[in-house]
């Protein structure tokens, strides 16, 4: 079988044989292409009333991209319903399992999670998805599904209590957030992949919030700066709550996410010791040179020798 690539903002994965690469492009020019969220997770988060969000057991997608600045403990990237009640939540959520670090699919304990790298400090698309005309759960890690299930028993989302950034309790998101979407569907795999590098239309068919954070002065004063803007609708605006608006934390910061992806291309020259990665050149941004690390390892706990930021040049 050929080895399949997964690629996140500014990192690039791929699996052949039993070696494992993470490929980390330098970039060179300072302008980003759009803003973000950076959330302190202590107390940041944004709220919203949104009136057409799916709830009881009706089918749903949430996605984001986001960069977290720690992946220990529970963060919260969005979710809506009665928190703290089993089953009658929707969320998309960053935890723990023993010392690994997982992405849940979040009903509130009947949850489907998965384990992930330890991407700190990177951008990462992130989905969760169910159909309810399957009853499927997905979760998706920058366009690729990294796991599913058919959930037992009952599930009655009430509507309302909207968060973005947490999900409930002190489970506050620490990090960057950007391009936040909610949808009435279960979005595909092709579509979850296609969409994630570009701008969606408001009116695309499902899309029922859609956050593209592309509002205030990165790490400037934005005391005035305490709405997040809807795509789809002014009612759905979202009010930030906590933020200190000022300096690099907290605030409204210069984003990198769904422009510097390198796009995976079909490996060459497999073997049983290793093969050719290849890929295209990031959308958007001046490179130099891309770091490799290698790894038998699928969450990079330890590196081959010599291949620790190894310079795979351009």
């Amino acid at each position: 079988m050929a080895p399949h690539f997964f690629v996140q903002m500014k990192t690039f994965f791929t699996r052949a044989a039993f070696l494992l690469f993470f490929l980390l492009p330098v970039l060179t020019r300072a302008q980003a292409p759009g803003n973000c969220l950076h959330l302190d997770g202590s107390n940041d988060y944004l709220t919203a009333t949104v009136s057409t969000l799916p709830t009881g057991r009706s089918s749903y997608t949430i996605e984001a991209w986001i960069n977290p600045s720690s992946l220990t403990g529970s963060h919260g990237i969005a979710g809506w319903g009665a928190a703290g009640s089993v089953n009658e939540y929707n969320g998309l959520m960053l935890g723990m399992q023993g010392d690994q670090k997982v992405l849940i699919n979040y009903w509130w304990d009947n949850d489907l999670g998965v384990v992930i790298p330890d991407f700190t400090g990177n951008w990462a698309h992130v989905a969760a998805t169910y159909d309810s005309t399957t009853n499927t759960r997905k979760l998706y890690l920058n366009g690729v599904l990294i796991a599913s299930d058919q959930p037992s028993g009952t599930h009655a989302v009430p509507s309302g209590n909207f968060l973005a950034g947490r999900t409930g309790g002190d489970e506050y998101f620490n990090g960057k957030l950007d391009e936040l979407r909610i949808w009435t569907v279960a979005r595909t795999a092709s579509q979850i992949s296609s969409s994630m590098l570009n701008a969606v239309a408001p009116n695309t068919s499902g899309l029922v919030s859609y956050y593209n954070f592309d509002q205030g002065i990165p790490g400037g004063s934005n005391n005035g700066n305490t709405v997040l803007f809807d795509q789809i609708s002014y009612s759905n605006n979202a009010t930030l709550v906590n933020f200190g608006l000022t300096g690099n934390t907290s605030n409204w910061l210069a984003s990198y996410a769904m422009t510097a992806a390198p796009v995976p291309l079909p490996a060459g020259n497999i073997s049983s010791t290793g093969f050719t990665a290849n890929w295209s050149a990031p959308l958007s941004g001046t490179f130099t040179r891309y770091l490799l690390d290698v790894s038998s390892d699928s969450l990079f706990g330890s590196f081959l020798s010599g291949y620790k930021g190894y310079d795979a040049g351009m």
